[in-house]
């Protein structure tokens, strides 16, 4: 049986899900604790995923959430992760240069929407392209396809014992 497709907007909670990680169902909720960096990939057609640092007790987790749109069901993982690689990945994107509001021109129907979101106390960051940033963009576009491979080489598949289905409608 083959589920029909929807998009992100057509479940508002589990677009939520994949934004907050901090308050995923199953997934530990530690005190104190506090996103430094999200990275997200939403392909129309394929499970949708973010990643995301999470600073707790001066410990760093690595959490993901997938949210698969044609089973209808998302899933989270975590582990602890080594902040010198944090360190690392963060110094990289701090010397990237772009031009912020450098223009893309096109349309398109499907495709996949990319992002980082980057919070510290004073200063905050989320940028996002659609399918292939402008051309200015290609260091941010290596540098999110490395941070990805990272993550996804340190988490396993899932750490929720369960699912977590969601309540809106197929």
């Amino acid at each position: 049986m083959r589920l029909p497709h929807q998009t992100l907007g057509d479940r508002p909670h589990e677009l939520e899900l994949l934004a907050n990680l901090l308050h995923y169902p199953g997934l530990v909720r530690r005190a104190g604790s506090r996103l430094l960096l999200r990275v997200w990939r939403y392909p129309s057609f394929k499970p949708q995923c973010s990643w995301a640092i999470v600073e707790a007790k001066d410990e760093l987790f690595l959490r993901r959430v997938v949210r698969d749109p044609f089973r209808g069901f998302t899933y989270g993982s975590e582990t602890p992760f080594d902040k010198s690689v944090y360190d690392k990945l963060s110094a990289e994107l701090e010397n990237i240069q772009i031009a912020p509001f450098e223009s893309a021109e096109g349309i398109g129907l499907d495709g996949t929407s990319h992002g980082i979101e980057r919070v510290s106390f004073r200063v905050s960051l989320r940028i996002s392209w659609w399918e292939s940033p402008p051309s200015g963009w290609a260091a941010l576009q290596g540098w999110h396809q490395k941070a990805t491979q990272i993550f996804d080489s340190a988490l396993p598949m899932s750490t929720v014992g369960i699912e977590y289905q969601s309540d809106w409608p197929a």
